[in-house]
């Protein structure tokens, strides 16, 4: 990998992210703007679809379930106190209460299948 690659690879890692860091790697490293563009995009569609991340950040982890109390194991979601996830039994009951949609289940637990309610896991 060269050093463009690479400096593209920490891009694609930021927009994942989404941090900043992608504006000062693409100012430091003089990529044009646009590949700069696409690498963020790309990361940023990655979460989305909700492709794991395997950056020492993003490795499963044991956590507390914040809704039981129970022992789980997950990624930490940047919307959720430091140690805590949810657990696949709340996962599966949370959304039979009828309170939250699909888009709260991401925005308070992360993604599924990629935060909590591992396939690795569970299966």
């Amino acid at each position: 990998m060269n050093k463009r690659e690479a400096a593209l690879a920490r891009i694609k890692y930021s927009g994942y992210h989404r941090n900043s860091d992608w504006l000062r790697i693409y100012v430091e490293n003089r990529i044009s703007y646009e590949a700069a563009q696409k690498a963020y995009h790309a990361g940023r569609q990655a979460r989305d679809k909700g492709i794991a991340c395997n950056c020492p950040d993003c490795k499963i982890i044991p956590l507390t379930c914040c809704c039981c109390g129970e022992v789980t194991h997950g990624r930490q979601w940047y919307n959720r106190d430091t140690g805590y996830g949810l657990c696949a039994k709340c996962a599966n009951w949370i959304p039979t209460r009828g309170r939250e949609t699909p888009e709260d289940m991401k925005e308070n637990y992360g993604i599924e299948g990629v935060h909590y309610f591992l396939k690795e896991i569970t299966s």
